[in-house]
């Protein structure tokens, strides 16, 4: 495939006498085809014949889905007359600073021309564009996506997915649920259809804007879920536990996961103290009036430093509770 200067791209397939090296180079044939257009950024089929033979029995066939693009006959050894030792995908090269890519999938290797004689044109036909993409922010780390079904000659067989025109996701389905986001951001969406082949549609042409809410700040939410949890602590023992909870069911936590021996240790109260998006645990000594925090996540004490002491006490803690 060649283009020059940005223009539109063609077919050239050439047989030189050197592919050895070593041999002054001569171009044996130069077959050119600006008729079949070349797929750019989609799938395509490619399929190549070779009858190596010095003589006009001599065959390079060469077809892009199904359309042909060289069929020449005649010699075709070249200058040394090798066996053939080795088969190598294409390479693709750029005279230019342009990136250039490729990607190439499930290769086949025939001994003999395809038994029916030339392959019928493949399914080139993407799917249409879908429609109606919307998305709901049901939470402030989760986006609810929806689109309509697009259509194809022969059948949709999946939808891409893309945040920020990166693909995300392929799903069958015409919705897609995005968690684990960030709250208070905003993320941008696009899909696109593809069939068996894969042919795969534009993606939809404006960008879907959605943001997440801020999370709302709760007490007792100590693994950051969006929802509160209960800490339990016994008065005689000193032991504590907590129930992460999913409305009415406990869905994970600890139970005793650390006690305070000192009995003089109370809980007075529970914040977000380190602003991580999960509550810490706030104590004080009722003897001494000493001040410590438990900063956590989920059941686990991340550290738990005593930083100053009210030894009046009169004095009792009103806010964090």
């Amino acid at each position: 495939m060649l283009t020059y200067g940005g223009r539109t791209p063609y077919w050239q397939v050439l047989a030189d006498n050197n592919a050895g090296g070593g041999a002054p180079l001569v171009n044996n044939w130069v077959v050119q085809n600006r008729a079949v257009p070349v797929p750019v950024g989609e799938w395509f089929k490619f399929e190549i014949f070779w009858h190596r033979s010095n003589g006009a029995d001599g065959r390079v066939w060469a077809a892009v889905n199904g359309n042909v693009i060289c069929d020449q006959s005649g010699p075709n050894m070249g200058a040394w007359n090798l066996p053939i030792n080795r088969i190598s995908s294409p390479t693709v090269y750029t005279g230019s600073r342009m990136p250039v890519y490729q990607w190439i999938d499930d290769l086949e290797i025939w001994d003999g021309f395809p038994p029916a004689g030339t392959p019928a044109p493949t399914d080139t036909t993407a799917p249409s564009v879908p429609t109606g993409l919307a998305g709901t922010a049901v939470s402030s780390t989760q986006i609810n996506l929806t689109w309509n079904a697009s259509t194809d000659n022969v059948a949709v067989t999946s939808y891409q997915v893309y945040l920020n025109n990166v693909m995300i996701a392929n799903t069958m389905a015409t919705s897609f649920q995005h968690t684990g986001l960030t709250p208070s951001t905003t993320y941008n969406y696009r899909v696109s259809a593809a069939d068996a082949v894969p042919n795969y549609s534009a993606w939809t042409a404006v960008p879907v804007s959605v943001t997440t809410p801020v999370r709302r700040a709760l007490r007792s939410d100590f693994n950051g879920d969006g929802k509160s949890d209960i800490l339990w602590h016994n008065s005689a023992t000193g032991s504590n536990s907590i129930w992460l909870m999913n409305g009415t069911t406990i869905s994970g936590g600890a139970t005793n996961f650390a006690t305070v021996t000192d009995l003089n240790w109370g809980i007075a109260g529970v914040g977000d103290f380190d602003g991580d998006g999960k509550s810490d645990i706030l104590w004080r000594n009722g003897v001494t009036g000493e001040i410590s925090i438990w900063f956590m996540n989920g059941a686990t004490i991340l550290s738990q430093p005593v930083f100053g002491a009210v030894t009046d006490l009169n004095w009792s803690i009103t806010g964090g509770r």
